[in-house]
């Protein structure tokens, strides 16, 4: 019983302190709610600089800025310029104070030049100020082939004063020391093995002996070249349709190629008006016929593919050098059609013009001149549907021995595709009239085979040269540098400005890119495709460069090359 009356008398004793918790509890929370409440913002942050005070109101959370215009003053004696503050500017939980550092300097000001990569930078700055770099100057980002890192400046950066400028001047300059490490980067050739330039003999017509010939002399100097063919015209039908065995085996040796010239050789004339007023003959109106452009520039095409397997029928030079550019109508019985007034019907169809340009990667026409390494994508003369020419037939005597010499300097000083047009050759080993005698021919190679074996000139055919050039002028690479190894990125896009394909199947030569490698390598190792390769490394404008042929992959996809260094044992 007394037990129970204990226990009663400590709850009574208890209850009031318990009411007086809660009380107290919640009132506490009331009022912290209630700080909570006055102090999300807007807040004040006070900016001292000296014997100046500046206030700006900011969000709960927002950076605080000090205005710029007032990071510096003057005074009658004296320039001031905030130098920093007491301590870190952060986003604002709250109000704040923060107090700068002032640097205090004399009134006269100097003119210190920084000398940097990109040019001089002028600094005006007070007495007694130390100087401020100009922004960029970090980095020497102008050399092509290295990259500079900011390492010190050739001398320590002194506030001006009257005593240590130049010569009393009011100027002092400074120039940043780089630590320099190459720029790892990557470009197309636009010659195959970084020739200057290319030398493509084309020879029109398909004379068997004069391939013969010349495939002796190939062999010999180094030369390579293409036979235009024309399957069935009369002069020549024999040589094809009869000797395509013998055809077949002058092309297995590799230096010389089939292309084409027509079917029939017949004059497909430009169609502008002058060429048609002096035209009289009704087959050369017939011969500007859709039907006869399919036979000429499409079916020839199909012919000489068939005959001469392996081989990609992809560049054209019409016959006489001559296409189209209107059509003659025809009825449905193939007869060509006439106003009432007896003229005959002419369609601006783009004639031959058109079907070939559809048909063929490159069209050798008649203009003369140098050819570039870069043809346009046009009709226009020495774009790749027009592309130029030297023939020797345009000269006599010694002088075309003379001129073709000529035209080997201007091809591999100027760096230009030097595209020579050749029908018959005269002479011992050779039968027939043509355009060069077999000794004047020979002396030719000869002097274009030094050049050829040094490299600077590249011997092409004619589809080589267009394979070549085709996949450049559509192919990108860079490359980056990753553990001790240069990647090369390469990506071609099978599908010209013109609108044609690059199929794969056809156009796949590896392209020579030029690498900038580590200056401490003297070889390197890679792969294209199954083959393993290594080149050797060559210095110029004071950088290491290593030339690899890489071949390109899939229309859009990024083929990786890793470029090692490489020891001989």
């Amino acid at each position: 019983m007394k037990k129970r009356i204990a226990l009663l008398l400590c709850f009574a004793l208890l209850l009031p302190c318990l009411f007086l918790f809660a009380s107290c509890g919640g009132d506490g929370a009331e009022e912290t709610t209630a700080a909570t409440t006055e102090n999300d913002g807007p807040y004040t942050v006070t900016f001292v600089a000296g014997d100046r005070e500046t206030t700006v109101t900011v969000e709960r959370g927002e950076t605080p800025v000090f205005p710029e215009e007032l990071l510096s003053w003057e005074t009658a004696e004296h320039f001031y310029k905030i130098l920093g503050w007491d301590k870190e500017i952060v986003p604002a939980q709250g109000d704040v104070t923060y107090t700068a550092t002032v640097g205090e300097y004399g009134l006269t000001l100097y003119e210190v030049l920084f000398v940097l990569p990109i040019g001089i930078v002028k600094v005006p700055t007070h007495e007694g100020e130390i100087p401020t770099p100009p922004k960029g100057y970090e980095t020497d980002d102008t050399q092509e082939y290295k990259i500079g890192a900011f390492k010190e400046w050739d001398k320590e950066l002194t506030a001006p004063t009257a005593e240590n400028t130049e010569n009393g001047s009011k100027k002092m300059s400074y120039t940043p020391v780089y630590n320099y490490s190459p720029r790892y980067v990557a470009a197309l050739l636009s010659a195959k093995d970084g020739a200057k330039g290319i030398l493509t003999m084309t020879y029109d017509d398909g004379i068997l002996a004069t391939a013969t010939w010349v495939n002796a002399q190939n062999k010999k100097y180094g030369t390579k070249g293409s036979c235009m063919m024309v399957p069935n015209w009369a002069g020549t039908k024999p040589n094809f349709a009869n000797k395509v065995n013998e055809w077949n085996a002058i092309f297995a040796d590799g230096t010389l190629e089939p292309q084409n010239h027509s079917m029939t050789h017949e004059r497909i004339l430009p169609g502008e008006d002058a060429d048609w007023e002096k035209t009289q003959w009704e087959q050369h109106k017939y011969n500007c016929i859709r039907e006869n452009y399919d036979i000429e520039l499409v079916q020839s095409k199909a012919v000489i593919e068939e005959a001469f397997p392996g081989h990609d029928v992809i560049c054209f030079a019409p016959s006489n050098n001559t296409l189209s550019k209107r059509s003659f109508r025809t009825d449905g019985n193939g007869n060509l059609m006439k106003y009432a007034n007896g003229e005959y019907v002419l369609v601006n169809d783009g004639g031959a013009t058109k079907v070939a340009e559809a048909t063929y990667y490159a069209i050798r026409k008649g203009n003369r001149g140098v050819q570039s390494l870069d043809p346009t994508l046009d009709g226009n003369a020495g774009g790749w549907y027009n592309l130029r020419i030297r023939a020797f037939k345009d000269f006599s005597g010694d002088e075309k021995l003379t001129q073709g010499k000529s035209w080997i300097d201007e091809t591999v000083r100027d760096g230009n595709w030097l595209i020579v047009m050749c029908h018959g050759i005269s002479g011992n080993g050779a039968s027939g009239s043509g355009d060069i005698t077999t000794a004047a021919a020979e002396s030719f190679f000869a002097y274009a085979s030094p050049k050829i074996q040094s490299g600077e000139l590249w011997a092409a055919t004619f589809s080589e040269a267009t394979k070549y050039i085709r996949e450049r002028q559509n192919t990108t690479v860079s490359a980056r540098f990753e553990n001790d190894a240069v990647l090369v990125d390469m990506i071609i896009n099978r599908t010209t400005a013109d609108g044609k394909t690059l199929d794969e199947a056809i156009f796949h030569d590896p392209l020579t890119v030029e690498v900038r490698v580590p200056d401490n390598w003297k070889n390197v190792q890679y792969s294209d495709g199954a083959k393993t390769l290594t080149a050797a490394v060559y210095k110029h404008d004071g950088a290491s460069f290593a030339m690899v042929n890489l071949t390109p992959g899939a229309d859009g996809a990024t083929v990786t090359t890793e470029v090692t260094r490489y020891v001989a044992n």
